[in-house]
């Protein structure tokens, strides 16, 4: 059995180590969140002016009648 301060030193370095590798995964996550938002963002832009597009021609063929 090693000694006690070893043994609490490779512990403290694994939780350091762990620590930093979550830390890691989670900045990875919140930037996949950014890209997934601007994503959301541009998809509701693109089918907003789709729909006033719509609107619009609906607008004309009504007053083409």
């Amino acid at each position: 059995m090693p000694p006690p301060n070893k043994t609490d030193a490779y512990g403290l370095a694994v939780a350091v180590v762990l620590t930093l590798e979550f830390a890691e995964i989670a900045n990875v996550r919140v930037h996949l969140d950014d890209v997934e938002s601007l994503i959301v963002d541009a998809n509701h832009c693109i089918i907003g002016t789709a729909e006033k597009r719509e609107m619009l021609h609906a607008t004309r063929r009504k007053q083409a009648i």
